[in-house]
Formats: structure tokens, sequence, C-alpha cells
């Protein structure tokens, strides 16, 4: 019998605006837990973000508090979308 998998713990934040930051993220997602990693894809032919980005707790029941308290809230003027991410997403 195989261990069930492990809870996730990174995190798909979509609907950014160009102008959210790295730190403007983690600003608002710190007070969920220890934050590992906060990854924002650019555009390279644009040098912007993608209007998306990752964010990696240590732990994942922090995550889930992300998840719960941060889906469809505003963050620079836009409402953002949060959910656990995929393997597709991350790739």
């Amino acid at each position: 019998m195989s261990a069930a998998p492990a809870p996730p713990s990174r995190l798909y934040v979509g609907g950014l605006a160009p102008s959210t930051s790295e730190h403007t993220l983690r600003a608002a997602f710190i007070p969920f837990g220890l934050i590992e990693t906060v990854s924002m894809p650019l555009n390279y032919e644009t040098g912007q973000t993608k209007g998306f980005a990752f964010v990696q707790y240590a732990d994942a029941d922090d995550c889930a508090d992300a998840v719960a308290n941060m889906h469809m809230n505003e963050i620079d003027g836009k409402t953002i979308r949060v959910t656990y991410a995929t393997d597709e997403q991350s790739a």
C-alpha cells in the first residue's frame, strides 16, 4: 500500500496586474506562513511578468490558509485567482 500524496504547498496566483512585484506578492501572502519561493515568469519579448505567479510555502496548512483567504481578493487593483498549482501550470 502506498502512502497518500503530500498535500500541496505550491500556489498558482493568476490575474496579476503588470505592476505587481515579487515584494508585493510576498507582503500579501506572508501572513499565512513561511514562504520558500515566489516565482513570477517573464515574457521574454517585453520583459514584463505574464500576469501570474507561483508561491511555494514551507507548510501545506499555510498554503491551504492562503487559498482560503486570498482567492478572489484584490492586489494592485486586480482581482486575483488563487488555487493549488498543478504540474501543468508549473511546466
